[in-house]
């Protein structure tokens, strides 16, 4: 069961990784080329669309899964080779919640308003946010692949 929670976990904090990487690497930097109120518009369609149930799941969820398996943990029942890492997971977690705190509501602020300069401004903060969330998120990742490998080695 333990194996199955982190594995899960694994998969949802593979795909947010992955996504941030996009947004960090292809996406923030297009904000500059096309324009911040053409990029706005584009965030209203994809981070105010699709986005709002999209990205919560898998961060969300990770981060349940992750608790669900570190609870083992009080029951005896998680492995002491496991502790560590997934405890990291579920600090490193937690991080990536505060900084989405700091960062949704920018994001939704932008769409709310037409105003360049304004829309600049908020852009350029969530983008600033955005890095310290993508650190979380990898750290996160590289803790879930550690628990991963000790599964795998047991």
């Amino acid at each position: 069961m333990i194996a199955i929670l982190i594995f899960l976990s694994f998969l949802l904090s593979s795909a947010l990784a992955g996504t941030i990487l996009n947004r960090m690497v292809v996406e923030f930097p297009a904000r500059q080329k096309i324009g911040y109120v053409a990029y706005a518009n584009y965030t209203r369609a994809a981070d105010l669309g699709n986005g709002l149930w999209f990205y919560p799941f898998l961060a969300i969820g990770s981060l349940l899964l992750e608790l669900a398996a570190l609870a083992f943990w009080l029951f005896d029942a998680l492995p002491p080779r496991l502790v560590t890492p997934i405890g990291a997971a579920v600090l490193f977690s937690a991080g990536v919640m505060v900084i989405t705190a700091v960062a949704a509501p920018l994001m939704l602020r932008v769409g709310k308003t037409d105003v360049a300069q304004e829309v600049t401004s908020l852009l350029d903060r969530f983008v600033r946010v955005n890095y310290i969330r993508t650190v979380f998120i990898w750290l996160q990742w590289f803790a879930l692949l550690w628990a991963t490998n000790r599964i795998a080695s047991s």
